[in-house]
């Protein structure tokens, strides 16, 4: 109710029937029970995971299932990347995988990446990163037209396409959104509802 008054006192529209539930809990309940609210007449029954704005949001905190649509995008986009090679030079290729596979990357990328940045190079890199990282080096091969026979690091591709890896990019993107909330006060979405 609080959400849907925060809503309706700044010119915003809210469906209930459009509306989802999550009850966020990092830990496993016990109760099997899935819950249900009432909103405006409308009962909206608790989900386990549900999308919004493009990102799926998970009720253990976990993000497997973005991760999952995400390497779907991804492979997509290095798909059609491949099959325009031909025909574009490397660097319309390399605006073009801007679009087609950066873009998903970044999306919400110091949300889910986070958890997985690493601060020293001693640091492990955890699973999500490294594929993630892997995605970009076979984007990069694409452009370069390079095999993967050719054994070309990492540290290569970036190096020749000025790129950042995936974990530079992360932090970036968290340090971004830390100064952006610091110069521009913004505040807590929470602290506006009460």
């Amino acid at each position: 109710n609080k959400v849907f008054k925060f809503c309706a006192s700044n010119d915003l529209m809210c469906n209930p029937s459009k509306s989802a539930f999550i009850l966020i809990s990092p830990t496993r309940r016990r109760d099997s029970k899935r819950y249900e609210i009432d909103l405006d007449g409308e009962k909206i029954l608790e989900a386990q995971e549900e999308k919004m704005l493009g990102v799926t949001l998970q009720n253990d905190l976990k993000w497997d299932g973005h991760m999952k649509k995400l390497r779907t995008k991804i492979n997509l986009g290095i798909h059609q990347l491949r099959r325009v090679r031909p025909y574009l030079n490397r660097k319309t290729l390399k605006t073009v995988s801007e679009g087609l596979v950066m873009a998903n990357v970044r999306y919400c990328l110091s949300a889910f990446g986070t958890e997985n940045v690493r601060l020293h190079k001693t640091d492990p890199t955890r699973e999500g990163l490294r594929w993630l990282q892997r995605a970009q080096n076979k984007m990069l091969r694409t452009i370069g037209k390079h095999s993967i026979k050719e054994h070309i690091s990492t540290q290569d591709l970036l190096e020749l396409f000025r790129s950042l890896s995936i974990n530079q990019l992360t932090a970036l993107t968290i340090l971004m959104d830390f100064w952006k909330a610091k110069s521009f006060k913004i505040e807590p979405i929470m602290e506006q509802i009460e």
